[in-house]
């Protein structure tokens, strides 16, 4: 999971406090979207850009099956803790996980999808 600055990356995400119970009735949208949202997305952003460069030493097979494990445990996660930021959350990490690494996902010439044709 991304965290944002100052939060314990050693911490288990599902016993972190629900972000609901934090933002929860009538909430002040932009400070939601300042003091949480934002954070999140930044710290995702980070989080999985430096997982992204670990998993490419991965053959592309595992690399997917980590991306999907990810996608998956990051949309329970999202469901659970911060429903109002899942959409982007998710966007935010296909696009580090998935997008940005496509072309050397594709043409790996071991294990990449040409090597499969």
């Amino acid at each position: 999971m991304g965290y944002g600055k100052g939060v314990n990356l050693n911490a288990n995400p599902d016993k972190m406090g629900d972000a609901r119970y934090y933002f929860s009735g009538d909430i002040d949208t932009k400070y939601y979207t300042e003091e949480f949202e934002k954070k999140l997305i930044e710290g995702t952003r980070q989080y999985y850009t430096t997982r992204a460069q670990v998993w490419l030493s991965y053959s592309v097979p595992e690399y997917v099956r980590q991306a999907l494990k990810t996608l998956k445990e990051e949309e329970d996660r999202a469901e659970k803790f911060y429903p109002a930021s899942k959409k982007v959350v998710i966007v935010v990490i296909e696009d580090t996980i998935i997008v940005k690494h496509h072309k050397f996902l594709a043409s790996n010439e071991n294990t990449g999808v040409n090597a499969m044709l």
